[in-house]
């Protein structure tokens, strides 16, 4: 019986996760085209970047506009496990972090050509690799409690105390990977462009 049980959940587990893991490709794949057609802006991007003044929009700059999107799309992922129609947030969640990943590597690779690989691999596999380990425990957990609590006619059931830990575990990842994209991550992909010059 728990055999069966168990055969049962992983049928609908894995199906919903290759949903979660299309809708973050696509958001990739969505924000290479963004990027590959920025032209000229790429090589503004890759420099103010390197320079450590990221983006400027009005008195932020892009490293606590990075910062602050990780932690509203791991909360609105995280909120959408106590709402019945809540199943479309986690789909968009992951859509929009493949998408705001994607675009600086492409713009390093727009602006350095295959080389730009070295010099975006931090910025993809030190605090991107982080905070999208952070997003998908959430998004999963969430897209599956709010697409059980769709097919519940009686009373609603909402997330246990380990799904509350495993928000708070990841939130605390994403901390770190934010710490690492304001202070490490520029550093070494400067370093990594002296390499390339």
């Amino acid at each position: 019986m728990k055999k069966r049980t168990r055969n049962a959940a992983y049928s609908q587990t894995l199906p919903r996760l290759i949903v979660l893991v299309t809708c973050f490709l696509a958001g990739a794949v969505i924000g290479s085209f963004f990027a590959a057609n920025m032209s000229g802006a790429a090589l503004a991007y890759v420099e103010g970047y390197i320079s450590g003044t990221g983006l400027a929009l009005g008195r932020f700059d892009g490293a606590e506009i990075a910062i602050a999107l990780d932690f509203v799309l791991l909360a609105c992922a995280a909120a959408s496990a106590f709402f019945r129609f809540g199943a479309a947030v986690p789909p968009v969640v992951l859509a929009a972090k493949g998408f705001l990943l994607s675009v600086p590597v492409t713009a390093f690779i727009g602006a350095f050509g295959m080389r730009g690989y070295l010099a975006a691999f931090p910025v993809a596999f030190l605090g991107g690799f982080l905070s999208v380990a952070a997003m998908v425990p959430v998004a999963a957990q969430s897209f599956n409690a709010s697409l059980e609590q769709r097919g519940a006619r009686h009373a609603r059931r909402l997330p246990d105390r380990t799904y509350l830990l495993t928000c708070a575990v990841c939130a605390g990842v994403t901390a770190l990977a934010s710490l690492l994209s304001v202070f490490l991550t520029p550093v070494m992909s400067r370093a990594a462009f002296n390499l390339m010059m």
